[in-house]
């Protein structure tokens, strides 16, 4: 997959070759020929291939072209017009927006070029010709520049066919506000679909509901999404198994252990390491499986934890009497037993008639590692005893 940044640090790593960012045309005449405009190197066909050879000539490897065909940078006639080839926009200038835009037309996305440009699918008549390079293309823009042109947006005008090796697995929009990717970033679609990013990358740029396309790549088996006015698309793979409910009450974060209970009556653990306080009420998650376990990404909260279900490990019980300050309280289980709970900080009292929960990890109620959870507290249970049943 063409990776227009690598080849930026590329250019980095070349300085010798920083003043060749846009080849001069080598003004040898070719003998007239009819392709399209993108096929880059007279193949035959437009593919991704002519935009990785347009990326390659403008670090000043080589690349091969069939017999006649122009050279990158080669000044041509086309209908009367002296233009540069692989100059895809007809901006004077080859650089590697190029590139990049010949990439955004093999999946169907519209991009700008100067008025009377061919289309990069066009067929058009190349004949020899030379030219002067314009002041346009001598101070063109530096690769670097951390400025772009805008793009038009991601919404297709039509579904035409992607191109050899490619097609569109969908269009949609992303279901809310957008702020980029980070390494494992969810995206939720308008669609009703959960996709994920599946490599690490980096990327900023603020939109609410941006449309998207995502395609897919027959050559390694993988998806790609495009973002509207992002010139770069991330790897995504779609979840498939998640759940989407809410936190049943107030939600403070979690903290190494925290318990989560959820609106559809189920409870869930926090099972990875880390600490982070946000304080809403009810806020929507969404759990999905993710590799081997579950994840849980909560409303308003960037980051998301690794989780397991606890549901089948939770009990309620009701408060029947609380032995204030000795922290120990007397529960009904539901099979008629009363338990005396000695318990430790974290929970703030209870009161007769309460219902709270019992968390028990190893099935045996009130063993080892088990918690009451009442509400947004929960606190270990120091010693459990059945006093009746």
């Amino acid at each position: 997959m063409f990776r227009p940044r690598l080849l930026l640090l590329a250019l980095v790593a070349l300085p010798l070759l920083a003043g060749a960012l846009f080849l001069l045309p080598s003004g040898r005449s070719n003998a007239s020929m009819s392709v399209a405009w993108a096929d880059l190197d007279c193949s035959g066909a437009v593919n991704i291939g002519d935009a990785q050879k347009l990326a390659r000539s403008l670090i000043g490897l080589s690349v091969s072209q069939a017999q006649g065909c122009p050279q990158p940078g080669e000044s041509v006639n086309v209908a009367g017009d002296v233009r540069y080839w692989g100059d895809i926009d007809c901006s004077d200038a080859r650089t590697i927006g190029d590139a990049q835009k010949l990439a955004r037309s093999l999946i169907g996305l519209t991009i700008s070029a100067a008025p009377g440009c061919p289309d990069p699918q066009e067929e058009v008549a190349l004949g020899g010709g030379t030219r002067t390079p314009t002041a346009a293309a001598a101070t063109s823009t530096p690769v670097h520049s951390p400025t772009r042109t805008p793009t038009p947006t991601a919404t297709r005008t039509a579904t035409p066919d992607a191109g050899p090796g490619y097609s569109v697995a969908l269009e949609s929009c992303i279901d809310g506000s957008f702020e980029g990717w980070s390494g494992d970033t969810l995206f939720e679609l308008c669609n009703g679909q959960l996709w994920i990013q599946s490599s690490y990358d980096y990327t900023y740029d603020y939109a609410y509901r941006p449309a998207v396309v995502i395609v897919y790549v027959y050559a390694t088996g993988t998806y790609w999404m495009y973002v509207e006015d992002i010139d770069d698309p991330v790897a995504v793979t779609r979840i498939t198994e998640f759940t989407r409910t809410c936190i049943d009450g107030a939600f403070q974060g979690w903290s190494g252990d925290t318990v989560f209970e959820l609106c559809n009556g189920q409870t869930w653990q926090q099972s990875s390491y880390n600490y982070t306080y946000h304080y809403a009420y009810r806020p929507d998650v969404i759990i999905y499986r993710w590799g081997f376990g579950y994840r849980m990404k909560v409303e308003g909260v960037d980051e998301t934890i690794g989780v397991k279900e606890i549901t089948n490990f939770v009990e309620n019980v009701y408060v029947i009497d609380e032995n204030f300050p000795g922290y120990t309280v007397i529960v009904q289980r539901g099979n008629g037993e009363l338990w005396s709970l000695e318990y430790g900080v974290g929970c703030l009292g209870f009161w007769e008639g309460d219902s709270v929960s019992v968390y028990s990890p190893f099935g045996l109620f009130g063993g080892v590692g088990s918690k009451i959870i009442d509400g947004d507290d929960d606190c270990s249970i120091w010693s459990a005893q059945r006093i009746y049943g």
